[in-house]
């Protein structure tokens, strides 16, 4: 049976692993986003590296907004609330569906 102190360590296993994902996501893209910048700045083409700096930009805005808007509306909030709950081992499974917690 699993004790309350069980279900954080669990929790806080998860979200360490989610965490680490999601930096190693952000940093790929972020690298990406680099190169193809410098590569352009490197031919003399100061406009166009802004340019696509800018719509890769926009384009991952708008990816993160789609997903909180037409997946997953509840995951809109900052988190605070939600991280909160997990310290004090109240665990509430109704409140949130697996696609909330994705979009989080």
């Amino acid at each position: 049976m699993l004790t309350n102190v069980h279900i954080v360590v669990h929790a806080g296993i998860i979200t360490a692993t989610a965490a680490f994902a999601v930096n190693f996501g952000v940093e790929n893209l972020s690298g990406f986003k680099f190169a193809v910048t410098l590569r352009m700045v490197d031919s003399d083409w100061l406009f166009g590296s802004w340019l696509v700096y800018s719509c890769i930009n926009c384009a991952l805005v708008g990816a993160s907004t789609a997903l909180t808007v037409y997946v997953a509306p509840a995951a809109a909030g900052s988190g605070i609330a939600e991280v909160k709950v997990s310290i004090t081992a109240v665990i509430s499974l109704v409140t949130s569906s697996q696609h909330d917690k994705t979009a989080k």
